[in-house]
């Protein structure tokens, strides 16, 4: 007994594959199509591709959801640092006017006033790069998903193709 089954056919010198129309015979069971496997498997295998692809995209959607967090953790940080920053220059400045004896108006005032105005410009440079350091992430993250939605999407329709379109061919065993 081969392991084809009980008919017998052995591999080799007694057996023959022939291409065309009809079946082949033992534990493959009647009408085994090896082409119509093939085919399906290469459907399959395409699915598989599209489905890794599409969980591949998924974990990359959600490392760039932890980069907008941490673009927006970062940003906080960097203004409190600066407020604590512009803070600490006015003081300083202001104590030295008044250690001097000099009054806080006139040109004074004006330089303690360009501090804070100089600080507030720097506060929202800092807004405005880690606006758009958490917003690229976010967009990453969403063509990211995108792609992967759309890999899933042409592998099935590659699958289906391939399901469709193969010349269908059996084997024959004797």
């Amino acid at each position: 007994m081969s392991f084809l089954g009980n008919s017998g056919a052995q591999l080799g010198g007694a057996s023959q594959a022939a291409v065309g129309s009809g079946t082949a015979s033992g534990g493959f069971g009647s009408g085994f199509n090896a082409a119509k496997v093939a085919n399906a498997l290469n459907a399959a295998g395409s699915i598989a591709s599209g489905i890794g692809q599409r969980n591949a995209a998924r974990e990359n959607e959600k490392i760039q959801e932890q980069n907008q967090i941490l673009a927006l953790q970062a940003t906080s940080d960097k203004l409190r640092e600066r407020r604590r920053r512009i803070g600490k220059d006015f003081a300083k400045q202001k104590t030295q006017f008044l250690s001097s004896g000099v009054e806080l108006e006139g040109s004074p005032l004006l330089v303690l006033e360009e501090t804070i105005e100089l600080g507030e410009q720097d506060l929202t440079a800092i807004r405005i790069a880690g606006g758009v350091q958490s917003e690229t992430a976010r967009l990453k993250g969403k063509a990211a998903r995108t792609a992967g939605e759309t890999a899933l999407f042409s592998s099935l329709l590659t699958a289906g193709n391939t399901l469709l379109t193969k010349k269908q061919t059996t084997v024959k065993i004797k």
